[in-house]
């Protein structure tokens, strides 16, 4: 059985605020190798990419003000994909034996977070306080892995139902669970004062960690307070169900919270998982757009190809193209990672939107899928 994940994030700067400290990432990992040398007919490619290990998702809210929350969250953001690249195990479903090694594999992730913010602070005395919230999802069908701190939370939408999967770390969530009255008219409301966060006044650092089974038809919500501060959970349970496409619902988040406010900036993750076509030949194609907005569809006979920006602050996706059914356009491959790299730095145009029906593409070459921009199309 095909499963197929359909992914999709956005981060909207609110009706308030003049910065946003929101960010977040949707990610695809995959196996990479690279060829040195060969004799054999590669059509010029020099790293080949194997099937899809998971998805990796975070949301990210940065505290400190200004620049300092913008940055905080960056941080946490770059540092997770960064770790999970080069220290997390893609070898599909992990073993009983396994599971522990990756909770333990996560946390240390979000540890690495705080050290990457304390050393910024170290270089950069103005922005002590700085920190951010951090909740992060690995995907390996059907398990799903969590790492959270803060009050940013993941929810799982399953048979007409929303259940906050994540505990908020603010006063008032812990004086609720401690059985002590919520002083409402404190100075500072303990709905907004967190007590674990990444960064901050305090170096101790707890976070929780948690797994679980996913089945078909779930769906499952990573977003910031921006959007769980004007919207409750019933509202957001509305705004979910009826509605198939994960970028619709998306949409539909940051518009009801901006239409409510939009007293902070709003960022999140919608995933859906459903069963998909049996034929092999199709496989996943993930695009970046520049509104910041990352779409997951589906393609024909196609691949991925991955690649960090210098900044590593974005992942661009190409597909290339084995054999195309005919009639179907199918972009091809860069000839190397750094060509790819190059998209982003404006000297060539970005790869286009993808429908998921396949039905609007046809051939082309390399050079008309990446060609410099501005010239005409052949």
């Amino acid at each position: 059985m095909k499963i197929v994940i359909d992914c999709h994030g956005a981060t909207d700067i609110g009706r308030v605020r003049a910065t946003n400290e929101d960010n977040f990432l949707v990610a695809d990992l995959s196996k990479s190798m690279r060829v040195q040398a060969t004799s054999a007919g590669l059509d010029h490619r020099t790293r080949l990419f194997g099937a899809s290990q998971g998805k990796l998702l975070a949301v990210a809210d940065g505290l400190g003000g200004h620049e300092s929350g913008e940055r905080a969250s960056e941080l946490a953001i770059d540092t997770v994909a960064n770790y999970a690249l080069n220290e997390l195990q893609w070898q599909g479903l992990p073993s009983e034996s396994q599971t522990e090694q990756t909770q333990s594999t996560l946390r240390q992730a979000v540890m690495e977070c705080q050290s990457r913010i304390e050393t910024e602070v170290e270089l950069r005395p103005q922005c002590l306080g700085m920190g951010t919230t951090l909740t992060l999802a690995y995907i390996v069908w059907p398990r799903l892995f969590l790492a959270h701190v803060g009050d940013s939370r993941c929810y799982l939408f399953r048979d007409g139902e929303l259940r906050q999967l994540t505990v908020d770390h603010t006063m008032a969530q812990l004086q609720r669970e401690t059985g002590e009255e919520v002083d409402i008219d404190a100075p500072a409301s303990p709905d907004n004062v967190l007590w674990n966060v990444i960064g901050g006044a305090e170096t101790d650092l707890s976070p929780d960690l948690q797994q679980l089974e996913l089945q078909l038809g779930d769906r499952l919500l990573l977003c910031t307070d921006g959007l769980t501060r004007h919207i409750d959970d019933g509202g957001i349970a509305k705004l979910i169900e009826g509605v198939a496409d994960a970028e619709e619902i998306c949409q539909r988040l940051i518009d009801a919270a901006n239409g409510a406010g939009g007293r902070d900036n709003i960022a999140a993750i919608l995933a859906t998982f459903n069963e998909g076509l049996s034929d092999e030949s199709h496989s996943e194609l993930v695009s970046i757009e520049q509104s910041s907005t990352i779409r997951t569809s589906y393609a024909l006979a196609g691949q991925v190809l991955m690649k960090w920006t210098p900044t590593h602050s974005k992942l661009i996706y190409v597909l290339f193209h084995k054999e195309a059914p005919h009639g179907n356009e199918v972009v091809s491959q860069p000839r190397d990672c750094d060509e790819a790299a190059r998209v982003d730095s404006g000297q060539y145009r970005q790869p286009r939107r993808f429908s998921r029906s396949g039905r609007t593409y046809r051939q082309q070459r390399h050079r008309d899928c990446l060609r410099r921009t501005g010239s005409e199309s052949q």
